[in-house]
């Protein structure tokens, strides 16, 4: 039944926002540079998109150790 639509591309082009969503800024120095630029009066009222799972603000996160983390996953290179 759901190879019927997977051949005529249908299930793969629905999208779970619209594209007046906007995506989440969680990174404070991200969020005071768009006040400074004045950027941020563009997209105060618009509606957000949810967070991704891995998306943090914290103090302890870092970008690149995250990619290497799904790299290695990826990869099955172990240490």
């Amino acid at each position: 039944m759901f190879s019927d639509f997977r051949s005529l591309n249908i299930v793969n082009s629905y999208s779970m926002y619209g594209p007046q969503f906007v995506e989440p800024v969680f990174k404070k120095e991200k969020q005071e540079s768009m006040y400074e630029s004045g950027e941020i009066e563009n997209i105060v009222h618009l509606p957000v998109k949810a967070a991704r799972p891995d998306a943090t603000c914290s103090v302890f996160h870092d970008d690149l150790v995250r990619q290497v983390r799904i790299f290695r996953s990826t990869c099955s290179i172990t240490a």
